[in-house]
Order: structure tokens, then sequence, then C-alpha cells
């Protein structure tokens, strides 16, 4: 058995309850050696790993729509100067 402490933490008892059988085998086999096997079995099918690929598109995605975000704020920061300055001009009458 890879962890044979009889102690359980708070996260083992959420992966229990999420799945028995996958908090089984990962106690048994320990987390690197499924996901070694994971990771064969992607490449033997062909297919990237999903969580690898989400966060590389995740990064491209947001890389993408920067510019737009830096315009946003550059408005919101001229429309609030803007208005202050009206509120100053109202108040120095």
């Amino acid at each position: 058995m890879k962890n044979p402490s009889e102690r359980i933490s708070p996260s083992e008892i959420k992966k229990y309850v999420y799945c028995p059988y996958g908090w089984y085998y990962e106690r048994l086999y320990g987390y690197k050696h499924i996901y070694g096997l994971h990771k064969k079995r992607l490449k033997s099918l062909g297919l990237e790993d999903f969580k690898q690929s989400g966060y590389i598109k995740g990064q491209k995605f947001h890389r993408q729509y920067r510019p737009f975000s830096v315009r946003r704020v550059i408005i919101q920061a001229a429309i609030l100067i803007i208005v202050i300055y009206a509120c100053a001009c109202l108040l120095l009458k």
C-alpha cells in the first residue's frame, strides 16, 4: 500500500465522498502512479491532457482580449475624471 497511514485527512474524506473507488486506488497505488497511467492512456489514444489543454486555451483567450480590458479601464478612468471635474465645477460656483 502506498499510503499505510491510519489517519485520513479532510481532503481524503472529500475524495472518498466524491468517488470511493478513486480514493481507494489513490491510497493503494499513489497519485503519481495513477496519473502516469492516465497520461499513457491518453497518449495511446492520441488525445491531449484536458487539464493542460484547458489551461493553455484559457491563457490564449485572456491574452487575446487583454487590449480590450486595458481600453475599458482607460475609458472608465476618463469618465471618472470628467465626472469629478463636473462635480468640482458645480461645487465651486
